[in-house]
């Protein structure tokens, strides 16, 4: 019923009660503090759910990065600096679905695993 009225997952009780109280299955819940746990309830597990998504989409995002730079590896050397790698894989949308600083993060990531070897 929550989903059903478009309660979002980090709502507030008292912004959301207007779409909700006149509700059949609300009034089916006898007490008002039992109304609102599951509320409270219902918005925390939208909210860890979406948290969730997130970070997998994220990891996503980072693991094709990762993969970009498994195929560039050959145009990786210990003197090439971001702007250099930018500018050859820059249009790959792998490279653009990540932010800045974490393509540069991991990217020098990489080469200090280069030097080591």
């Amino acid at each position: 019923m929550l989903k059903e009225r478009g309660v979002a997952p980090f709502s507030k009780w008292d912004k959301e009660l207007p779409k909700i109280v006149f509700d059949p299955h609300f009034k089916a819940i006898p007490s008002q503090s039992a109304r609102r746990a599951l509320f409270e309830h219902y918005v925390k597990a939208c909210a860890e759910e979406e948290r969730k998504e997130k970070q997998a989409a994220q990891k996503a995002v980072i693991e094709g990065f990762k993969q970009l730079l498994e195929e560039a590896l050959e145009d990786i050397d210990h003197n090439t600096d971001y702007q250099t790698f930018r500018k050859k894989w820059g249009s790959d949308p792998r490279f653009e679905a990540l932010d800045r600083k974490d393509r540069e993060l991991l990217l020098n990531e990489r080469y200090h695993l280069m030097r080591r070897i």
